[in-house]
């Protein structure tokens, strides 16, 4: 199923991402859902949330919200450096 009609409670935190309407608390969330459960999540909620994050860390509100996104953005982006170094032959 496309990334953009998954109604799961990951892909919306994901969407809220770029959201105009994000609020600190989703952010905080997805970030909690990113580090328990990294490696259940799938490649595609991975590349959204690198992409999304990575997009809005220029046009963060506060430092708060930069520190998470880059949290975000950081976990990703470790989580498929390593999925692609383990489907290496």
């Amino acid at each position: 199923m496309p990334f953009m009609f998954d109604r799961s409670s990951t892909a919306k935190l994901i969407k809220a991402i770029d959201s105009p309407a994000r609020q600190p608390a989703q952010l905080e969330q997805l970030r909690k859902v990113m580090t328990a459960d990294i490696y259940n999540l799938p490649y595609g909620y991975l590349d959204q949330a690198l992409r999304r994050a990575a997009l809005m860390l220029p046009l963060a509100q506060d430092e708060k919200e930069k520190d998470l996104l880059n949290d975000i953005y950081m976990t990703a982006f470790r989580r498929i450096q390593r999925i692609h170094m383990e489907s290496r032959p």
